[in-house]
């Protein structure tokens, strides 16, 4: 089913290295939880009148990396349509994800963002 990508980011207990493609202003390198929530997913989400409902799509995996893909749909206060398709690959080490490269539209996440 769907669910908020922020509640999703938020149940993960621990650090991860995350990197968000791209030119946005999200779009970067972060070390922790909270700077993901503030700095890279907060402003987005804080967009979109309805948040993100997030879908998973689809999963592969080989060795220690993981590769997601999901879909999102939400509605921006200033009337863009975000109707994104993100793919993350991942790094496992002893069971847990310690890395995340967000691959998306980012010319679609900054006419939302700006």
């Amino acid at each position: 089913g769907m669910r908020r990508q922020r509640a999703s980011l938020r149940d993960h207990r621990r650090d991860v290295l995350l990197t968000v493609i791209g030119t946005t202003s999200a779009s970067g390198v972060y070390q922790s939880k909270q700077e993901i929530i503030n700095k890279a997913f907060g402003p987005l989400l804080g967009q979109l009148d309805d948040g993100s409902m997030t879908r998973f799509v689809d999963r592969a995996a080989e060795g220690d990396k993981l590769f997601l893909v999901f879909g999102g749909a939400g509605h921006a206060g200033n009337g863009v349509g975000y109707d994104q398709t993100k793919c993350w690959p991942l790094v496992m080490r002893g069971g847990r994800i310690v890395e995340i490269t967000v691959c998306l539209d980012t010319d679609l996440s900054r006419r939302v963002v700006g």
